[in-house]
Parts: structure tokens; C-alpha cells; sequence
């Protein structure tokens, strides 16, 4: 497996690494899930386990790989968890790598089983102990920890969960699915992130996690917002923010509008469209504003034409 990496990634960063034996080098996530169904893989997930208290990770990490300009970094301080991006020179994709950094290989557990596989670079062999394989075969998503703790814990993965179903064609297990419709109200926190921060990695990453089942099966995607509620969540966010009484809280027709921008359009058009107001338009760009869409994008986690998105009445 480490030569499709190979394929796209100049990997000759891992021989510092790998010349501290403390530190346990990890790949997970998309790429792995992908390359065990045969799909096309977009870039590599690092993890890098390194027990030592923050700050002596961190430096050491940062030492062993100065000469790859890591940016965006990030600490998460309630999953003791930091991460990076970078670039090395001479890889033949333009899609950086994101690297996080944690003490032990069991903080910062993954979302989902499907994502659970971890290929250990030092030993080179596969790593999967939630059963990561066998609900790819089964076609389902699931969560590693107990769903409602994971929705709670980390709010974004209720769309990430939508995400996969669209992009993959899987299922959301029952009680996965059931969590999510309970507590679809800690999304919350992940709209008023966005739209308190603006930019940088973890706005661009929970953007990509809540839009990007509208270009994959948006069809899908409105259908689980009714199911789940989570159109009622758009609606209430945008009330809140701009101190608004809803008129008709409704659910959304499921649409396919051809593209992503349109797609997208649609949504935030059908969210603006449940307020009894004038000048609609102007309100469709106030919500695209507030959770970013309209802003310049550094990553590829939303990739959008921003002159493409409009208001329509419906």
C-alpha cells in the first residue's frame, strides 16, 4: 500500500521520523477506505503518536520536519490533539497532507468505523481494530464511540455522517441515524463556529462536512435533512442570527438543481423562503456571509464558483 502513496506524495519526510523510535506513523482514513473499494484517493491522513506532553511533541515533531513549512496549525485542547498541513516538494498532487499529532494512538478516535483503518508506515500493515472493514463490505456508517457522544463531543460529524452516505452510497446504521435526529441540535455550535471565525482549516474542513453531500447525491442529502430535522437547524440558525421569526418551518423538496452551486443556491434559497420578508436576496447573501460559502477559500474542502450562487423563490 505505502507505493500508492508513493504514487502521489514525495515520502521522503517519513526517514526523520521514523529515525526517533518513539514516535508511531500512522496513514488513515479516506485514503485507505478508498483504496480498499477501488475508488480514487484525494490525499493522505497522518497521525503521529508521540507521548510526550504537548509542547515537547509539538517541538519535536516541528524539528523533525522544518524543512516542510507545516501550517495551519491547530490545537484542539479538549481531544489533546494538534494538527498541521503541509506540502513536501516533489509530490505530483497539489493537495496537502493534514497531520495531526496526539500522545497515544486512542485519543482522537476516528469518526467512523469506515475510516478506522490505520496502515502503520514503520511495519507497513494494516491496522483495524473497530471492524472497519467489515462495515465497508456491509455498506454502512457508523460511528466508532457511542453516537450521541461523538455528535456531542465533535458537532460536525452529523453532516460528515451525511457526507459519506452521499459520497460512498452506504447507509447510516439505525442507531447512528438515530442520534443524529435526537441531537440534531448541536449543529448549532458548528454553524455559530463558522460564522464567529470566518476562516482557516477548521472552518474550511466543517464546510466541505456539511455541503459536500449536495454534489455528490443531493438528492440523499435533502432527504436526510428531513429525516434528521437538519433543515430545521438552517433555519433556526439564520432566526437567531438575524433576529428573524420564522413564517412556515417546512421541510425541503428533494432536488437535484445539476450542480453544486446550484445546489447549494437551493438550500440556503428554501431556508431564506420560510421568513415572511422583503428583499430575499439580500438575506440569501447575509446567510452565505455568515457560514463563509462567500468567502475566499485557501483548502479544497469547498470548492465553488461563488458568482454562481443565487436566490431563487423557488
Amino acid at each position: 500500500m505505502i507505493n500508492k502513496f508513493k504514487e502521489k506524495y514525495n515520502l521522503d519526510f517519513l526517514d526523520g521520523i521514523k529515525a526517533n523510535p518513539e514516535v508511531e506513523i500512522y496513514v488513515f482514513g479516506g485514503a485507505i477506505r478508498d483504496i480498499i473499494l477501488g475508488r480514487p484517493w484525494k490525499e493522505i491522513d497522518l497521525r503521529l503518536v508521540y507521548n510526550r506532553d504537548r509542547d515537547e511533541r509539538e517541538a519535536e515533531i516541528e524539528r523533525l520536519l522544518d524543512k516542510y513549512s507545516l501550517e495551519g496549525k491547530t490545537r484542539i485542547d479538549n481531544q489533546n490533539l494538534t494538527v498541521y498541513r503541509f506540502l513536501p516538494a516533489g509530490s505530483s498532487t497539489e493537495v496537502p497532507i493534514d497531520l495531526s499529532l496526539v500522545p497515544t494512538i486512542n485519543d482522537n478516535l476516528p469518526d467512523f468505523t469506515i475510516n478506522s483503518i490505520f496502515y502503520d508506515l514503520k511495519a507497513e500493515s494494516l491496522v483495524d481494530s473497530y471492524g472497519g472493514q467489515d462495515d465497508l463490505a456491509d455498506k454502512i456508517i457508523r460511528t466508532v464511540k457511542d453516537p450521541v457522544g461523538q455528535f456531542k463531543d465533535e458537532p460536525h460529524m452529523v453532516f460528515r455522517a451525511l457526507k459519506f452516505s452521499c459520497q460512498l452510497g452506504f447507509n447510516i446504521e439505525p442507531e447512528t441515524l438515530a442520534a443524529i435526529k435526537e441531537n440534531s441540535g448541536v449543529v448549532q455550535s458548528t454553524f455559530n463556529f463558522i460564522k464567529n471565525t470566518r476562516e482557516g482549516i477548521l472552518v474550511e474542513l466543517f464546510l466541505g462536512n456539511i455541503f459536500k453531500g449536495l454534489k455528490d447525491d443531493p438528492l440523499r442529502y435533502f432527504d436526510y435533512l428531513n429525516q434528521t430535522g437538519l433543515f430545521g437547524e438552517f433555519i433556526k440558525f439564520y432566526s437567531v442570527a438575524s433576529g428573524l421569526v420564522v413564517a412556515s418551518e417546512q421541510e425541503i423538496e428533494a432536488r437535484d438543481l445539476g450542480s453544486y452551486e446550484n445546489n447549494i443556491s437551493y438550500l440556503f434559497s428554501e431556508v431564506i423562503n420560510a421568513f415572511n420578508i422583503a428583499d430575499r436576496e439580500k438575506h440569501f447573501n447575509r446567510l452565505a456571509d455568515l457560514l463563509a460559502v462567500s468567502t475566499p477559500k485557501k483548502y479544497s474542502d469547498l470548492v465553488i464558483d461563488i458568482q454562481l450562487l443565487k436566490y431563487s423563490a423557488g
